[in-house]
């Protein structure tokens, strides 16, 4: 089962892919690289939220986007990933549309698998002419960029781009799981620059593929990034706190946030109402791993 479905039209011009989220079960950073980025340790799942690119040939290269407020700009990464597949081959001038469906900024990797997607679909579309890995090409633009070529889990390392699959991850279960995206958003750049490094615990929590497989998997759920996050943005404090005296245990942040993964989903009116008590809006969906069952 690929997480990236590519439909090309039936002239071969054009085509679209659905690209998913992605969350974080797991997310410790083991310290600084000589390179300014961080050294982490993840485990990430592929959701069945999604969002869709779409491409056709035209007379000169366009972007639209619909759905999230988010630019067309030069630095959109479908833009990007246009321009980086462009430099081992020949692309026409493309018209591009992108429907947002996943909340950007949020830490679920919507911006990367558009940018996964997008080499994809013009892969299919314009093979280069010898052997690229798009793997290496998804790299350059963003260190999740490459997981969405994968399996839809696995886990990440040096900047998350190295990856190894996984399967079996929760057994005979497939949860539910509930998204909750706070109007209050952070940024990537702020959650590692709050980080104090080395950790008053060095020997850290290194992760253990065996402990998430079967029933036990939400005992091993764990987010570096929720410290330096919640103390530099005191509403999603305030939101995970309300998390842990509801469903203590079954909640974290993903990625660098901000939103929250509940794996012990709550009645949409009861998590809106209260939210509200702590004025705090929030936006919701309901989501499911795009993982292999089989151990």
């Amino acid at each position: 089962m690929s997480i990236l479905p590519i439909e090309l039209d039936a002239d071969r011009r054009g085509g679209r892919v659905h690209t998913p989220a992605k969350i974080n079960l797991f997310l410790e950073v083991l310290g600084r690289r000589a390179d300014g980025y961080h050294e982490i340790e993840t485990l990430m799942v592929a959701i069945d939220r999604t969002d869709t690119v779409t491409v056709r040939e035209a007379n000169a290269d366009h972007l639209v986007v619909s759905g999230e407020s988010i630019p067309a700009t030069p630095d959109n990464l479908v833009w990007r990933a246009l321009a980086a597949l462009r430099e081992n081959r020949e692309v026409p001038p493309i018209e591009m549309h992108l429907e947002k469906r996943i909340p950007a900024g949020t830490g679920l990797g919507g911006g990367s698998g558009n940018a996964a997607g997008t080499l994809a679909l013009l892969d299919a579309l314009y093979p280069a002419p010898a052997e690229t890995a798009l793997s290496r090409l998804g790299a350059a633009l963003g260190s999740d960029v490459p997981f969405f070529f994968g399996s839809g889990a696995a886990v990440g390392r040096g900047r998350g781009e190295k990856l190894t699959d996984v399967e079996g991850l929760f057994g005979d279960e497939t949860p539910t799981l509930q998204i909750v995206v706070p109007g209050a958003r952070s940024a990537t750049a702020a959650a590692y620059g709050g980080l104090h490094l080395p950790f008053s615990d060095p020997g850290t929590r290194p992760l253990s593929l065996d402990r998430f497989r079967g029933r036990e998997w939400r005992s091993e759920l764990f987010n570096r990034l929720e410290e330096p996050v919640f103390g530099a943005f005191e509403p999603l404090a305030r939101l995970a706190g309300w998390f842990e005296s509801v469903v203590p245990g079954e909640w974290r942040m993903t990625g660098s946030g901000s939103a929250f993964v509940l794996y012990a989903p709550l009645p949409d009116e009861e998590l809106q109402r209260g939210a509200e008590t702590l004025g705090v809006s929030v936006q919701t969906f309901l989501a499911r791993p795009l993982v292999s069952r089989t151990l």
